[in-house]
């Protein structure tokens, strides 16, 4: 049974829309269709910033719109991040969150389903820039700053509108990781907007296709692919993209928790796709070294095959469980772990890399570890192989190059060229 009824019917001008849907009350949703066709109009009217007469919106139980009722945008638990993020540009990023977080207690609401704002910060990997302000913030960052404001009002419903239209290629994927995250880890219906069906065809579980104003098409995505008559709209360009090595989602049941990463299928995939680019290559080795920095290992495993082997010094570990338990290990043993990796070469489906990583042990001996790596992936953008060679130094307190916060490396931080390492 459908958790969100959507139904509106509403003149904009000369543009008429009219769509009648039933979506999933869990996992993303996605509206594609070209500049034009209704998309951000629905969205506005779904949040109750167009109020449209002739509406019916039912969220997860709840009467949004109905008749002569219409519940204010004020009073609607939604969140919703648009593609400009529109930041207040007075407040730093701590004070935006707080806003959020404040929206929430008014209505009543304890902030993210009674968890710390950190589990938020942590979800989008903001920690590093609570203190900055939004003119000092790089595109991704103000999106990711956006959507946590929006998670921090406690929502019944995310409503993402062309949260990567304004990006470039790498902002874009730097954010997408983070999308997917929200994909994997939130229990709550997500409705995603793009007319990019690389986007779609990574994030998305459901498909409405919005054309001049009416819904042509809507249902699992994997089914719709598979039945084919998608390559009619917008030049074959959802039917082609699966030949690119992304496929889309596996469909998640309608009940029961959120499976993670390491539970799904072939199906998943993890962008930069090769062949790599020295771009895209580049891009996939800081995303490396923005989740080894979490010292997360359930996170860390997520980028990696099922069967994934490994040399790691003299460790031989297979297969992501046992990987997580290696990983666990070194961290309980590396103590306030900082990382820096520097892409090396590049060639097909291969990446080569040099890095450094400083850390002390439970005496308190600081040490800087030198080493390379060989990654070799799937066409899914998944590791397959890493061979690594690592030679642990020690060193004083004072030696120390690496000071940042625990987590992600600063953008302003030094790396190793730059630290003559």
């Amino acid at each position: 049974m459908a958790d969100l009824i959507i139904k509106v019917s509403a003149n904009f001008g000369d543009f008429h829309l009219d769509v009648d849907m039933a979506l999933p009350g869990r996992g993303v949703s996605a509206f594609f269709g070209p500049s034009g066709s209704g998309k951000s109009l629905l969205l506005r009217a779904i949040a109750g910033l167009e109020q449209c007469p002739a509406a019916t919106i039912l969220i997860n139980g709840e009467t949004w719109q109905e008749g002569a009722y219409f519940m204010p945008a004020h009073e609607r638990a939604v969140g919703v991040v648009f593609q400009d993020a529109r930041l207040f540009d007075h407040l730093n990023v701590r004070g935006n969150l707080d806003y959020g977080r404040r929206r929430a207690l008014n209505r009543g609401q304890t902030p993210f389903w009674g968890q710390t704002p950190n589990a938020v910060i942590e979800l989008l990997g903001i920690a590093h820039l609570m203190s900055r302000m939004p003119a000092k913030l790089s595109g991704g960052e103000r999106q990711r700053v956006a959507i946590a404001r929006a998670l921090l009002t406690h929502p019944q419903l995310l409503l993402l509108d062309e949260p990567l239209a304004s990006l470039d290629h790498a902002r874009k994927q730097e954010i997408l990781p983070y999308l997917e995250r929200l994909h994997d880890e939130l229990d709550i219906p997500i409705i995603y907007v793009s007319h990019d069906p690389g986007e779609v065809m990574h994030l998305a579980d459901h498909l409405v296709v919005l054309e001049n104003g009416r819904a042509v098409r809507q249902g699992a995505l994997k089914g719709l692919v598979a039945q084919g008559g998608l390559t009619a709209f917008n030049r074959g360009s959802l039917q082609a993209n699966t030949h690119w090595g992304q496929t889309p989602k596996e469909n998640k049941p309608e009940a029961g928790p959120v499976a993670p990463n390491h539970h799904r299928g072939t199906m998943e995939t993890k962008p930069p796709l090769p062949p790599f680019t020295l771009e895209s290559a580049a891009q996939k080795v800081r995303m490396a070294e923005d989740a080894w920095n979490s010292r997360d290992p359930d996170r860390v495993v997520q980028v990696y095959t099922e069967d994934t082997r490994w040399r790691n010094r003299a460790e031989f570990p297979v297969g992501r469980a046992e990987v997580r338990v290696f990983l666990q290990r070194k961290w309980a043993k590396e103590l306030d772990y900082r990382l820096i990796k520097e892409l090396w070469a590049t060639t097909g489906h291969r990446i080569a890399v040099r890095f450094a990583y400083e850390w002390h042990d439970d005496s308190g001996q600081w040490y800087r570890s030198y080493g390379n790596e060989n990654w070799e992936f799937n066409g899914q953008g998944l590791m397959q192989r890493r061979f690594a060679s690592i030679n642990d130094c020690p060193i004083k307190v004072e030696d120390r190059l690496f000071h940042w916060p625990l987590g992600r490396r600063p953008d302003d931080h030094a790396g190793l060229s730059d630290l003559g390492l």
